[in-house]
């Protein structure tokens, strides 16, 4: 299943953050009403920014535009976190931080054959979805179960008319199985049925969501998304990453060093 995903992209990212493209190597702020109201998970969403590997937009709340602007530099400087606490700071996050993580596109979904589905389309007021599953904004949800247990499931994001987010949680005990690039796949071609263009944002250090992307199709092209988020998150992807190294080193022998 192919769609012309450039275009497709283009028209979802002018929606979704009031403005694109962005002038060639240019950080640009533009406000947008959206950022005003309700999102995805009827939360505001003050700042969102697309940083391409040739320009991007960062999407803000109106009034916030004229405090941004004098930070404005490069669209390298997005990746330093420096930067984004000044940006931060500059509009009032002071319990928050802005988050700069992967973000991709598909241009071809693999067909049922190479990934077949394996779940089923709930409606979103269904009592038996998990909880994490409620706040997503999609009149429906993508389940997976076995023996009426839930293996795994994917909400969808509506960001835009034209696109949308997918997010796949796996249940521990289901993991290694393949599922979420199956569930990733499923959705992925039931969004561009419809004519949206599928997305997919995740941490660097999400081999999880790496793994399932790339194996649908949701190549990283440089791509960057900036998200506002809890102060907290911060230090629980810190922690996470910790742990990694630590077993990635009792995988190769090695014992944790002491502090």
């Amino acid at each position: 299943m192919h769609h012309d995903h450039p275009a497709a992209v283009e028209r979802h990212l002018e929606a979704w953050l009031g403005a694109w493209p962005p002038t060639r190597d240019r950080l640009e702020a533009v406000g947008h009403p959206a950022r005003a109201e309700p999102g995805w998970d009827g939360g505001h969403h003050p700042l969102i920014g697309i940083i391409a590997p040739d320009g991007g937009i960062l999407s803000l709340r109106p009034d916030l535009v004229e405090r941004v602007r004098p930070l404005l530099t490069s669209p390298e400087e997005a990746a330093d976190p420096r930067w984004r606490a000044r940006v931060a700071d500059a509009i009032g996050l002071h319990d928050q931080v802005i988050g700069n993580d992967v973000f991709r596109f598909v241009r071809e979904a693999p067909s049922p054959d190479a990934l077949p589905d394996v779940g089923r389309w709930v409606p979103a007021g269904d009592p038996d979805l998990p909880d994490w599953l409620r706040p997503f904004n999609a009149p429906e949800a993508l389940v997976a179960r076995e023996h009426d247990q839930l293996l795994g499931a994917a909400g969808i994001k509506m960001l835009s008319p034209h696109g949308a987010e997918i997010a796949v949680v796996i249940e521990p005990n289901a993991r290694g199985r393949g599922l979420a690039r199956s569930l990733t796949a499923q959705a992925c071609r039931r969004l561009i049925a419809d004519g949206l263009a599928p997305t997919v944002i995740h941490a660097d250090d999400n081999i999880g969501s790496v793994r399932a992307a790339e194996a649908v199709g949701f190549t990283d092209e440089g791509w960057r998304a900036l998200e506002v988020l809890p102060r907290e998150a911060r230090w629980r992807g810190i922690a996470r990453r910790a742990r990694r190294r630590v077993r990635a080193r009792r995988d190769r022998g090695g014992r944790p060093a002491s502090r």
